[in-house]
């Protein structure tokens, strides 16, 4: 299973074994994704390069999301009929900052299992308004304890 943030975008690839002279333009790759309310969206997935095609997701629902590859080779199983769940967890955290005192609003997930705002480990955005038409844009490390 795949784990997700709400509203940040995922990306994973598939690679495929069999070869094709012009990738780009011969095969075309989506991927179905139905969220837990039962609503479907087909997400285009883009070649690049050689023998990859990848694929980009964000959704603003949190749940178990299925999704399965269709390609216009039907004869290809490592393109075509690829299945699994996206786990989507809830995504905004607000932070207070120890030497100011102000909140920052980051896209982290509210509950990271074992998980800290440290340095190293994964990162996360987070956006700060510094007063009108001024943002802060920097990021803030998870690191599982």
């Amino acid at each position: 299973m795949r784990v997700a943030i709400q509203h940040c975008m995922t990306e994973w690839s598939y690679s495929s074994g069999r070869p094709y002279h012009d990738p780009f333009d011969e095969v075309e790759v989506d991927v179905l994704f139905t969220n837990p309310k039962g609503e479907e969206k087909r997400v285009p997935a883009f070649w690049a390069g050689g023998q990859t095609w990848r694929v980009r997701y964000a959704s603003p629902v949190v749940g178990t999301h299925r999704y399965r590859s269709v390609c216009s080779d039907e004869k290809n199983p490592d393109l075509h009929g690829q299945e699994g769940t996206l786990q989507v967890v809830p995504g905004e955290w607000d932070l207070a900052s120890k030497h100011t005192g102000e909140t920052i609003r980051t896209l982290a997930p509210r509950h990271v299992m074992g998980a800290h705002a440290v340095g190293g480990g994964v990162s996360s955005p987070w956006f700060r308004s510094t007063g009108p038409g001024e943002t802060v844009v920097g990021t803030i490390s998870l690191v599982a304890i």
